[in-house]
């Protein structure tokens, strides 16, 4: 994964969206846009409460979402979070984060 120059000076948030577009894109999908002011806050809201976030069915209709899901990680930043989503996910008797 090539990160691109300016990668530390990115916010959290905007780190994991460049890697989240960097792991699609390497597998064929199209890249996401860009971020959206009211997910954010829906997001950043659950992370402080280390709850699943909930979007209000008013929402989702606004942003034509049918159904969503939410991937969490307690690690050390958005690197280690994106490799255990993408490579050390599900269960491992060898060694996954999952229980």
């Amino acid at each position: 994964m090539i990160l691109p120059t300016n990668f530390t000076k990115l916010t959290v948030a905007e780190q994991t969206f460049v890697i989240t577009d960097l792991e699609r894109v390497d597998r064929g999908l199209p890249p996401f846009v860009g971020l959206t002011a009211s997910l954010d806050s829906v997001s950043e809201t659950a992370s402080k409460l280390r709850v699943d976030p909930s979007l209000a069915s008013s929402l989702m209709r606004l942003l034509g979402v049918d159904a969503w899901g939410s991937i969490w990680a307690g690690d050390l930043g958005p690197l280690a979070s994106d490799y255990d989503w993408m490579y050390n996910d599900g269960y491992s008797s060898s060694g996954s984060v999952n229980i």
